[in-house]
């Protein structure tokens, strides 16, 4: 994502996207594998649940940069 978002041109419109997308793509990540050492079912269950919620936020926001 990140070498993607270098091929971004700087914008006051995409530079607000550009940072949100940086957080949430390390976001899901960070939750995807803390949810692979949860102590529960539930627990890690909600984490995979949190970390589809912020890939989506990434997909859309990819969309509008795109259509930039």
């Amino acid at each position: 994502m990140i070498l993607y978002l270098r091929t971004v041109k700087n914008t006051i419109e995409t530079m607000d996207m550009k940072r949100q997308l940086v957080k949430s793509s390390t976001s899901s990540g960070a939750n995807y594998e803390e949810s692979q050492g949860s102590p529960t079912r539930p627990d890690a269950k909600t984490k995979i649940g949190i970390s589809l919620k912020e890939m989506r936020e990434i997909a859309m926001t990819k969309r509008i940069i795109q259509k930039w």
